[in-house]
């Protein structure tokens, strides 16, 4: 008995011809059945290059369930490498025009940048990890950002940076997963490698700390509203974070999260906490 195949996902725009589609399920029926069905992955590469568009900004997958004799195809898009390649190309391009049109021609830019690499290499301090990370953030972000050497010697700086970005967010974000989603960009991720520090092991006490020191009155975000009220272990923290803690405990803190203006207000009243945090990380 052949298979009766449907398609769950996919368009008449994801065919090459408006007879693709038939003749693709007509293909799969000639060549799998029940007892052959394991044979699939073998001929998906062969049905995605005979009846499917190519895409130039994704990879095609296509994945089955077969529940009793129905063959349920899905077509799967990620975005292909050789796509964020060309895009890291064209922004640098982008970046390139930009520094040409700040009074920069495209020999003195890379002149330019050929004096930061040589001034990064000099520093013991900086890895080719660091730097790594620092060109492709300078090219997805497009815009000056500080070098490894500038972060080194400021990372109390650049750590309460991170740590202002996900306060802010934590108020515009409608989870913590999407949060986290948008704070694992090129540029945080360069921050936290330069600095040595992972701002995921400290967000359930910062989210806990910023709840402690709110008021009954306080809007807060259901993300920090929701954190648990644990407290955690005297035995855990060291005793130079214990102090810091202790010491903040009087100080106030007001969210609301309603009003958009009052963003750099509140990471102002929270700039303890912060502290706390930046002085528990090497």
């Amino acid at each position: 008995m052949s298979l009766n195949v449907h398609f769950t996902n996919l368009q008449i725009t994801d065919f090459v011809s408006k007879n693709a589609r038939n003749r693709m399920k007509t293909y799969i029926k000639q060549n799998l059945n029940q007892d052959n069905i394991n044979s699939f992955d073998e001929l998906k590469l062969e049905l995605i290059n005979k009846y499917l568009k190519d895409d130039d900004v994704h990879d095609l997958d296509l994945k089955y369930t077969l529940e009793n004799n129905d063959l349920k195809l899905t077509l799967e898009k990620t975005e292909s490498e050789s796509y964020k390649k060309d895009q890291l190309r064209r922004k640098l391009r982008d970046q390139i025009k930009n520094k040409r049109n700040n009074g920069l021609t495209q020999r003195q830019f890379l002149k330019q940048q050929k004096q930061e690499n040589k001034t990064l290499a000099k520093d013991d301090r900086v890895t080719q990890d660091m730097i790594n990370a620092y060109t492709r953030a300078k090219i997805t972000i497009n815009k000056d950002i500080p070098n490894p050497i500038n972060v080194l010697d400021n990372k109390d700086k650049y750590v309460d940076e991170v740590f202002q970005h996900l306060l802010n967010l934590s108020q515009k974000c409608p989870s913590k997963e999407k949060l986290m989603e948008i704070m694992d960009n090129d540029y945080i991720n360069y921050i936290q490698l330069v600095c040595g520090f992972d701002y995921k092991k400290y967000i359930e006490q910062f989210f806990r700390k910023v709840k402690e020191m709110s008021n009954s009155e306080s809007e807060l975000p259901e993300m920090i509203r929701n954190t648990s009220d644990n407290k955690v272990e005297e035995n855990d923290l060291n005793e130079k974070v214990m102090t810091q803690l202790d010491d903040s405990d009087d100080d106030k803190v007001i969210i609301d999260s309603d009003d958009e203006n009052d963003d750099s207000k509140d990471v102002n009243e929270v700039k303890d906490v912060l502290d706390n945090v930046i002085d528990n990380i090497d």
